[in-house]
């Protein structure tokens, strides 16, 4: 299947490398999430890479397809019913891709998986500092050993010290790699 992500608006997507190294490292049958969609740019890359691998691997794709009214004195989370739409018609145009998209918070969305179940989980929600920290936390027992955990825009400062922070309280400081605009950790 050719790829067809370079069509979709907007263009943040840029870990290409890191998907398909996932992918390609992937065993049949792995779990995949990715948290933080949009209208779909690097979700159909990486159902292609998927497709193309001929591998089973299912993916999850979570969302709450929110868009915010910043003009009130405080954020307001609204229903963003076009990029909920425009994702589904993107990520349906990968034919064979064993899917589901999961319209929740990512701390709601967490709860729906055992703890080591999942080979590959990548972060690219809300980007504030404390948002980034409670999706470490809620995600990081999910991975399984062996597993990859990731996620996109290290160098915001939020994310970066959330990140660090995260996993050198952890033990984990040296294991904390920066690949382009993402951070990736391999799981023992």
């Amino acid at each position: 299947m050719e790829h067809f992500y370079e069509g979709i608006l907007p263009d943040y997507f840029d870990y290409q490398d890191l998907y398909s190294m996932v992918v390609k490292e992937a065993i049949d049958g792995a779990k995949f999430v990715e948290v933080g969609c949009l209208y779909g740019r690097s979700s159909c890359y990486l159902g292609v890479e998927i497709v193309n691998s001929g591998k089973r691997i299912s993916v999850d794709f979570i969302d709450p397809w929110f868009q915010y009214d910043d003009k009130r004195e405080y954020l307001d989370k609204i229903p963003d019913r076009d990029a909920y739409m425009t994702f589904l018609r993107n990520i349906d145009l990968v034919k064979g891709l064993q899917q589901r998209t999961i319209r929740l918070e990512s701390d709601e969305a967490c709860s729906m998986y055992e703890d080591a179940s999942l080979d590959f989980v990548f972060i690219d929600g809300d980007h504030s500092e404390d948002a980034v920290r409670k999706d470490l936390a809620a995600w990081f027992s999910k991975v399984k050993s062996g597993g990859t955990f990731a996620g996109h825009d290290f160098y915001f400062p939020g994310v970066n010290k959330a990140v660090n922070e995260f996993f050198s309280s952890r033990g984990m400081e040296g294991r904390v790699q920066g690949i382009g605009s993402s951070w990736m950790v391999r799981m023992k």
